[in-house]
């Protein structure tokens, strides 16, 4: 029996010790994983400033150098930091309508520099010089008030990606109403057309965008479709962005944020096809003059490239269209820990206009 007494007595020992040792051990990882912790978060804080750091760098060598386009670096005392200068909007945008003629204007003025202007003519000639979001804009009556590019198809065929981008301020909702098509109206939402919609047949939504686009497969034509979520169709002004890209799904941007669409067809590779003119201001639902665009129009784009993301966003919150807006990117690294900015801003030398700044997990 004391060897038994004895025996539990040691086995008791032991268990304790190792209990103990345990508990050390658990407190020594909770240590380091603590202090590991307080370190990334040091060196994310740090990031963070360099990023920031090299966003002032790049904003004051622009006031030295309104021309400079490129790359920057700086080594700082536990890290670095970078940032790149952009002029993106003028990269292959092929309209660029700021739509701040004067009341009476018939023609357009294109300031991308491919001259491709848009005209109206008596009667269909929209109110310009109208309340814009930035500056002026134009008034469409909702009857026969249009915008033409008559020319249009040479900028709009054979494009494998695209973003069409404009301000648009309706006088009603719960409308069929359309506000860009490329060819004469027809009742069909293909080619390349955009408009509010007030019931959707693929998704049932209400209220809501409907876009349609054709694609040459090189075997045939196929149409992608999307249609927003519902309950997006407003009368104050309203930002609104589409792109694609050949064998992608549309995207739909409304005030700088994508969309979730009630319904989209998947992507299909090819170009587009089957456009034959370009308007502003009339959609697919227009083909017995009945639902031309009601409202006003402002700042109109469009690339034959997809914008990205961060860019689009750029474009909303300046509220101006202009190859004179730039972008800073900006990168802050401490011990791999890395923080970013995005930075939208417009020049004209030696001003500069910052309309956004964002941290971003990606450009």
């Amino acid at each position: 029996m004391k060897t038994e007494k004895g025996y539990i007595t040691l086995m008791g020992v032991l268990i304790v010790g190792a209990m103990g040792l345990t508990i050390g051990v658990t407190l020594l990882i909770l240590s380091v994983t603590n202090a590991q912790t307080a370190l990334s978060y040091q060196n994310s804080i740090l990031a963070r400033s360099y990023a920031d750091t090299c966003a002032d760098e790049a904003l004051t060598v622009l006031e030295l150098n309104s021309s400079f386009r490129g790359n920057g670096l700086l080594n700082l005392t536990n890290g670095t930091c970078s940032y790149t200068i952009e002029e993106p909007y003028g990269v292959n945008m092929t309209v660029g309508l700021n739509l701040d003629e004067s009341a009476g204007a018939t023609t357009f003025t294109d300031f991308s520099g491919n001259s491709n202007s848009f005209i109206c003519s008596g009667g269909s000639c929209p109110t310009s010089g109208a309340s814009g979001y930035h500056d002026t804009a134009v008034n469409f009556d909702g009857v026969d008030d249009n915008l033409l590019d008559d020319d249009g198809e040479n900028y709009i065929n054979g494009l494998t990606e695209f973003t069409v981008a404009m301000w648009i301020k309706s006088n009603e909702t719960n409308s069929d109403r359309g506000f860009f098509i490329t060819k004469d109206p027809d009742e069909q939402d293909n080619v390349l057309a955009i408009r509010y919609d007030q019931s959707g047949i693929n998704g049932g939504c209400t209220n809501c965008i409907k876009t349609g686009i054709t694609v040459d497969t090189g075997s045939g034509t196929q149409e992608q479709q999307l249609e927003s979520s519902s309950n997006v169709q407003t009368t104050g002004w309203q930002h609104i962005a589409l792109t694609w890209r050949s064998g992608e799904p549309l995207k739909l941007y409304i005030n700088g944020d994508l969309d979730i669409p009630s319904a989209n067809y998947s992507g299909v590779a090819g170009f587009i096809t089957g456009a034959t003119r370009v308007f502003v201001g009339r959609g697919a639902k227009d083909s017995a003059g009945t639902a031309a665009w009601n409202g006003s129009i402002d700042d109109v784009g469009i690339w034959s490239r997809e914008l990205s993301e961060g860019e689009i966003r750029g474009l909303f919150l300046s509220g101006a269209l202009s190859t004179s807006q730039l972008i800073v990117k900006t990168s802050g690294n401490s011990n791999n820990s890395i923080r970013k900015n995005y930075i939208t801003i417009d020049q004209v030398s030696p001003d500069v206009t910052i309309y956004s700044w964002q941290e971003v997990g990606d450009y």
